[in-house]
């Protein structure tokens, strides 16, 4: 399961991923390099970031270049570029997100 935070006083859109691709998906996050800091903070309204629910319910949350997981918390990696902020995104049916969001 992936979604997206867009929205603010609405359901923000949820979507199945293919079992295949979120396993890859979740483990190229997984393998991104740890953050030296504590990383980028999503603002309170707007867009704040895509997420990632793995079957085990361990859930990443990606945010401009930061990565964040339920499984170790205040851990925080790179994902260098928003590459797989993009792709994750991209994995939304079409039509469902607005377009533009994340360049």
């Amino acid at each position: 399961m992936a979604g997206a935070y867009i929205f603010s006083g609405r359901r923000d859109p949820e979507w199945e991923v293919a079992p295949e691709l979120g396993r890859g998906l979740a483990q190229t996050l997984a393998s991104l390099p740890r953050a030296s800091g504590p990383g980028v903070r999503a603002p309170p309204l707007g867009y704040r970031g895509v997420w990632l629910r793995e079957p085990d319910g361990r859930e990443w949350h990606v945010y401009d270049g930061t990565v964040t997981s339920t499984a170790v918390p205040g851990e925080h990696r790179v994902d260098a570029g928003r590459t797989l902020e993009r792709h994750l995104w991209s994995t939304a049916p079409a039509g469902m997100l607005p377009p533009g969001l994340v360049n």
